[in-house]
């Protein structure tokens, strides 16, 4: 029996391991369940956990999985809209994706015989992403020469390897803890907005650029093409769960998500002025308009997060679960500190007045309230259907809208379908996320958004196998 279990666990490490390579490739939106089962009650799971799930939603759940060996594979299809409109570009544009993004993860009972009583110890292990966003398009600007374009795209993944352990304490009570090892890679293509006043180099008059630019033609800011793809950042998170069975129809669940502990984003940024002027002056721009920084964005991190909820089976039949979670996405993403060093061409480093450049650009989320609600139906032998929805304060202000971040998305509704037997397990499940259009007005992240109209949606189609052994 030792041997056959190092075998298993082999080929399940293995397995893992190789599995990664893909999941980097893959990009997502923003991520509302991370398998079939939780997606199809709207995502609410922090009272249920009752599969592999519960790595992130209530690792207190784990001891809830009845089989020594369960490995969870879930394929997930999203389909992302987004749109934009100014005044500029009347009848808008667009960007429309098709993303697939993988799930794998295993759990062990190292020793099942004492399945549900106090003692009772399980692990888990997982690749899930936590979050993600990808769009592209050309947007028609006031601010650069002709062909009077700017390209704005984000692709943005962050993903992690998860370990979970769960403790079952008394009959009615189990407790949980993942510690979550993170990765992440960023690659953003926009203007950048710097104050005028940050080019300190001395002008062929004596007076620094920026004062120069300001008093002659009363600039305030230029707009300036950057593109920034970042090396992967690692960083590592815990979540700790509490699980309490009430009555035998009565489960109440609380969690909380730590602040993550990221890595800076470092890379290349390339920044491009030729858009701004149209033939760069040979004395001051001996080598041209362009040049290259060793870029960081500093502390851009994930928020803490708490959620408590509960699941109540009013018949045997049917299983209603809620949930309310909190984000605390006001600590972590105010601004975005952007460091630029070490930049090669010195014709630009002289109208900055330094090889250095830093950007603070503003974001000001707010703390996001989402509200969660699932119902649950066996209606046969094995086979059980699924349906939620989903509603949430958006945490960006319309004046604080970006194409680079549309989270501004307010109402989801789902529904699923799973069939259960001997030895394995299917469900399918598809999430809407309803487009929402966003009036930005004045814009405080960048003027080059003012006046601007911003949609965005999603839809997702999850498929989930599920093995037991």
């Amino acid at each position: 029996m030792r041997a056959m279990r190092g075998g298993r666990l082999a080929w399940v490490l293995v397995t893992l391991v190789s599995a990664t390579s893909a999941v980097r490739a893959q990009r997502g939106a923003e991520l509302v369940g991370f398998d079939a089962r939780q997606a199809g009650r709207g995502g609410s799971d922090v009272a249920v956990a009752e599969d592999l799930s519960a790595l992130l939603s209530n690792p207190a759940g784990l001891v809830q999985i009845e089989d020594e060996w369960r490995v969870d594979l879930t394929l997930r299809a999203i389909e992302t809209r987004f749109s934009y409109e100014d005044p500029f570009n009347v009848g808008g544009v667009s960007s429309d994706k098709l993303l697939f993004a993988p799930y794998l993860a295993v759990a062990w009972d190292p020793d099942p015989g004492d399945v549900g009583r106090p003692g009772d110890f399980r692990l888990g292990l997982g690749i899930l992403h936590i979050g993600g966003v990808q769009n592209a398009f050309d947007v028609s600007t006031q601010d650069y020469v002709d062909p009077l374009r700017t390209e704005r795209s984000t692709d943005w993944l962050y993903s992690g390897l998860h370990l979970g352990a769960a403790w079952q304490l008394t009959e009615e009570l189990s407790v949980g803890a993942t510690l979550s090892g993170t990765f992440s890679q960023l690659a953003v293509t926009e203007p950048f907005e710097v104050p005028i006043f940050q080019f300190q180099g001395p002008s062929p008059l004596g007076s620094p650029w920026g004062q120069l630019l300001n008093q002659t033609f009363g600039l305030e800011a230029l707009r300036i093409e950057g593109n920034f793809e970042s090396e992967v950042s690692l960083g590592g998170a815990v979540t700790l769960g509490t699980l309490w069975k009430a009555t035998d129809a009565l489960t109440f669940g609380l969690t909380w998500r730590s602040p993550s502990f990221q890595q800076d984003y470092e890379g290349e940024v390339d920044v491009d002025i030729s858009g701004i002027f149209a033939e760069p002056d040979p004395v001051t721009f001996p080598n041209g308009f362009a040049i290259n920084y060793d870029g960081e964005i500093v502390d851009f991190e994930h928020p803490q997060a708490i959620a408590v909820g509960f699941a109540w089976r009013p018949w045997e039949d049917m299983r209603l679960s809620a949930e309310v979670r909190w984000t605390d996405w006001s600590s972590t993403h105010a601004n975005l500190d952007i460091r630029l060093r070490n930049g090669d061409n010195q014709g630009f480093n002289d109208f900055v007045g330094s090889d250095s450049l830093d950007l603070l650009q503003t974001q000001g989320w707010r703390d996001q309230w989402t509200a969660m609600v699932g119902l649950e139906w066996s209606f046969a032998e094995g086979w059980t259907a699924r349906s939620g929805f989903l509603v949430q304060n958006s945490p960006v202000r319309a004046d604080e809208a970006s194409p680079s971040a549309p989270a501004f998305s307010t109402w989801q509704v789902a529904a699923g379908l799973g069939y259960r037997t001997t030895g394995w397990a299917v469900a399918v499940a598809w999430q809407h996320t309803f487009d929402r259009d966003v009036d930005v007005g004045d814009s405080s992240v960048s003027s080059d958004l003012d006046g601007s109209n911003q949609g965005f949606g999603t839809d997702s189609v999850f498929i989930s196998l599920s093995l037991f052994f």
